[in-house]
């Protein structure tokens, strides 16, 4: 800390009032994910749910707990019981009683740390650093001062879900959208032709080989960072230049592809926007050759239930976690006239333009809750 903390504050190790566990005991012996079965699989990354299980044995539920990706150094405070697919966590609890679990969580996110070099952080290098905490006269942590600054941070976080529910609002009316354009293709299909993706689309797959991890060079992206319909760098392998050119000469990806998993969570395509360079494997890359076509009518037709209806009838009424590419490229598209689909795409791009507008009303908000954030962490949250 550079600035002295107020009076009623003191700064604690992690190591001081954090326990931490081995994950192994908890680690899930099949990816066998189903929406179906009750328990989540979590990582500490960006897509946290990676699917749920079946599995009855090794379930934590230690609560709460904060979940710490030992070589990212990501977070996730959780409360409810879990198995986990990775070896490289920490599961962190409270060494004492007079410790909020979700205080010291929300006080983590305010340490910044380098993470380029490829190693293991939790002992090393996160135990030592130390958070502001309030406490009492006799020096230790008061534990209602820290419950009644998360209440105060609590409220300010509901200003950010009422943002995100804006979001999905967004999202719901644009699939109304698509309903009453084209029709419900499962319940009230309109009457067009229909033709196999791989006739409209140039329908292809990443590498079947496995390149070796390096820790420095290339994003492998797999059907596992794809798991909640957008790219997730933070969990991600490396492959040298040579193997990312090798898979690059097979399945090299554009802007306004579509990809999408061919593995565990199937489905859920995304239109790809790169903002740096990767490459595939077990993910479904669709290219659009032909001009009577549009990305964003596919994007959505894959995206919907239709394509759920699709697989399971295929598969007599089973719950598919694997898709073909054969499958992939024979899947039946009721296509439209492009003038329809291209007015589709042109609704969305306007809907998109203003969810942008609308960013600057949550950039406020979160200006404004990452500012609390930091008056908390400096120790001048005065509640």
């Amino acid at each position: 800390m550079t600035k002295e903390l107020e009076e009623g504050w003191k700064e604690f190790e992690l190591g001081e009032i954090l326990n931490y566990e081995q994950p192994g005991d908890y680690i899930i012996d099949s990816e066998d994910y189903s929406d179906d079965n009750k328990t989540p699989v979590l990582t500490a990354g960006k897509s946290f749910i990676l699917g749920y299980t079946n599995e009855t044995k090794g379930i934590y539920n230690k609560l709460p707990v904060i979940i710490f990706d030992d070589f990212t150094t990501s977070s996730h405070y959780v409360d409810f019981p879990f198995k986990i697919k990775s070896s490289a966590m920490k599961l962190l609890t409270p060494k004492m009683d007079n410790i909020n679990l979700k205080f010291v969580f929300c006080m983590m996110k305010g340490l910044h740390h380098n993470t380029i070099t490829h190693k293991r952080y939790w002992i090393s290098e996160f135990q030592p650093k130390k958070i502001p905490i309030p406490i009492k006269e006799d020096g230790t942590p008061d534990m209602k001062k820290q419950e009644k600054i998360i209440k105060f941070i609590e409220k300010a976080e509901k200003a950010k879900e009422w943002r995100k529910k804006a979001d999905d609002l967004t999202k719901d009316f644009l699939k109304s959208v698509f309903l009453e354009m084209f029709g419900d293709p499962v319940k009230n299909p309109k009457k067009y032709g229909i033709k196999k993706l791989n006739d409209i689309c140039d329908v292809r797959d990443g590498t079947h080989d496995s390149p070796k991890y390096v820790n420095e060079g290339y994003p492998l992206i797999t059907s596992k960072n794809l798991a909640n319909g957008f790219i997730d760098f933070s969990e991600v392998n490396l492959i040298s230049k040579k193997d990312f050119d090798l898979v690059n000469k097979r399945s090299f990806v554009d802007d306004g592809d579509i990809i999408m998993p061919m593995i565990g969570t199937i489905g859920h395509p995304i239109i790809v926007k790169k903002e740096k360079e990767f490459a595939i494997k077990n993910v479904a890359l669709i290219k659009f050759t032909k001009t009577d076509v549009s990305n964003v009518f596919i994007k959505f037709l894959l995206d919907s239930h239709y394509f759920d209806y699709i697989n399971l009838k295929n598969n007599r009424g089973g719950t598919q976690k694997f898709i073909s590419l054969g499958d992939i490229r024979k899947f039946p598209i009721p296509l439209p006239p492009i003038s329809l689909q291209n007015k589709f795409a042109s609704i969305v791009k306007e809907v998109e333009a203003m969810k942008e507008q609308q960013k600057h009303s949550k950039n406020q908000i979160d200006n404004l809750f990452n500012a609390l954030m930091q008056k908390a962490f400096k120790g001048e949250l005065i509640i």
